[in-house]
């Protein structure tokens, strides 16, 4: 499974499994919420940011689980800046 979305919010629990990309819009960037949320081990977070979109976050409301082995791919992003991801 490969989700892609520019903004919105998902009741219930959500999970990614091995091999699946959660990445919050085009390019990673954008907002998702989620009531609960669970990276299982081999799953991807793709965050990213661009000249007119500098932010990607990824929010759950009640628990958030990150397996180990979650593969996060950051790109775009300004060395210098501070950004709230999860």
């Amino acid at each position: 499974m490969h989700a892609t979305a520019g903004g919105g919010s998902l009741a219930g629990t959500t999970s990614v499994n091995t091999g699946g990309t959660l990445a919050p819009g085009d390019a990673g960037t954008g907002n998702l919420s989620f009531a609960n949320l669970t990276l299982n081990t081999g799953s991807i977070l793709k965050l990213g940011a661009t000249p007119t979109a500098n932010k990607a976050v990824v929010q759950a409301a009640g628990t958030l689980t990150l397996a180990t082995g979650v593969n996060v791919d950051v790109n775009g992003f300004d060395a210098n800046g501070t950004y709230d991801i999860i």
